[in-house]
């Protein structure tokens, strides 16, 4: 009975609504557009400023002003602080030691201003050759003959030769192929290429470091 009812009230607002808009004229209902026209503009402005919102306008529009202007090196804190008194320089007494090495310092210092530095230089040692004798002769004719051999590559039949029995050849000796020998070989080679390719990585970190330093 309920959505009877329901459904009555629905059908007869339907048709009343239906009569009264078939009934309107043209003017009336453009007349109507223009008001829900103006409705909804007065509804889309903008709202006034309030008082408050208008002075914190004026005060941001001030301060930018003045920032863009330079002026906002005034706002700097200014330290009116009072500065305590330079402390003065104070200095340890010379020991005995450090008295004694000032004056060897300043006399050398003095000693070599004035140009005396060479006279503290040692002698130097006197060219020194030995008489050309008959042993002596004979030593550079040897030594003369010996250096040509060298220098014609013949020097290589003095090279030992080793005439011991060496004993036969130990024939090769290989593990079986297990499986937990083909393991290790693949835990090795993978352990290798990792160690290569630190090793690449860190060739041009060695090579710019000594080209720095040299």
């Amino acid at each position: 009975v309920v959505s009877t009812q329901s459904t009555g009230k629905q059908w007869y607002q339907r048709r009343v609504h239906g009569e009264l808009l078939s009934h309107a004229s043209p003017v009336k209902m453009l007349a109507y557009c223009g008001l829900l026209c103006l409705l909804g503009v007065s509804l889309a402005a903008p709202l006034q400023d309030t008082p408050e919102v208008q002075e914190a306008k004026e005060q941001f529009h001030a301060a930018f002003d003045n920032a863009r202007e330079g002026k906002h090196v005034a706002l700097a804190p200014v330290n009116n602080d009072i500065q305590a008194a330079q402390i003065p320089n104070a200095y340890l007494d010379d020991i005995e030691p450090v008295v004694k090495a000032k004056a060897d310092f300043q006399i050398a210092f003095d000693t070599a201003e004035a140009g005396g530095l060479k006279h503290m230089q040692a002698e130097p040692v006197a060219a020194f050759y030995i008489a050309k004798t008959e042993e002596v002769a004979a030593a550079e004719d040897q030594f003369m003959k010996e250096f040509m051999t060298a220098e014609k590559g013949e020097h290589v039949k003095y090279a030992p030769v080793n005439n011991d029995i060496q004993a036969p050849q130990i024939a090769n000796s290989y593990i079986p192929y297990t499986q937990e020998v083909v393991d290790a070989a693949d835990q090795f080679m993978t352990y290798y290429g990792e160690a290569k390719l630190k090793a690449l990585a860190a060739t041009p970190a060695v090579e710019a470091a000594t080209s720095c330093c040299w």
